[in-house]
């Protein structure tokens, strides 16, 4: 089930988002919980795309609300650098992308489904419905996010999980790395 994006964009979550490099940001969240994690915007030429989700609804929501503060477009992709919720749940509330992961991602995302949500019963999850990537590699891929190209390579088998990837921006110098780092 799909959840709608809002009509109107609430106020920024700005205090949450930082600009690395031009267009690039790191969506960091506040410390306090479970499964916490930070993401990454990457915005050019009114395009964007994700480095990563969060593991529930309402941060997701605010992670989409910063995203949109950065360029009214919507997302056109996410790419998951991992198959654990804290860096996928939130791949729901962003039906316009195309999720993009390693093909392990994939079949490991689809087979834990949303196991994690058990492991922490006082959470408060929201609603969550999982989507794995639609598109998967094996190796590596580029994406281009208006003139930003952002490469995406497995380093797995034997990192944190089988299927970690890490995203890089050469022109930019910045290097997402999951929860390698």
């Amino acid at each position: 089930m799909l959840h709608p994006a809002p009509a109107v964009v609430p106020a920024p979550v700005t205090d949450r988002t930082t600009e690395v490099a031009d267009g690039v940001h790191a969506f960091v969240q506040p410390p306090g919980g479970w499964c916490l994690n930070n993401a990454g915007v990457i915005v050019s030429e009114g395009r964007s795309a994700l480095v990563d989700t969060v593991a529930t609804e309402s941060r997701a929501r605010a992670l989409r609300r910063a995203a949109l503060w950065l360029t009214p477009a919507a997302p056109q992709a996410v790419v998951n650098t991992h198959f654990h919720g804290d860096h996928a749940f939130g791949n729901h509330l962003f039906p316009e992308a195309l999720v993009v992961g390693h093909e392990r991602t994939r079949t490991e995302m689809i087979a834990s489904d949303l196991h994690l949500t058990g492991l922490w019963p006082d959470v408060d999850w929201g609603t969550l419905t999982l989507v794995p990537p639609a598109l998967t590699f094996r190796d590596a891929l580029t994406l281009h996010v208006g003139s930003v190209r952002a490469e995406v390579v497995h380093v797995g088998p034997r990192a944190h999980t089988s299927n970690d990837s890490v995203v890089w921006l050469p022109e930019h110098k910045v290097l997402f790395t999951g929860d390698l780092v």
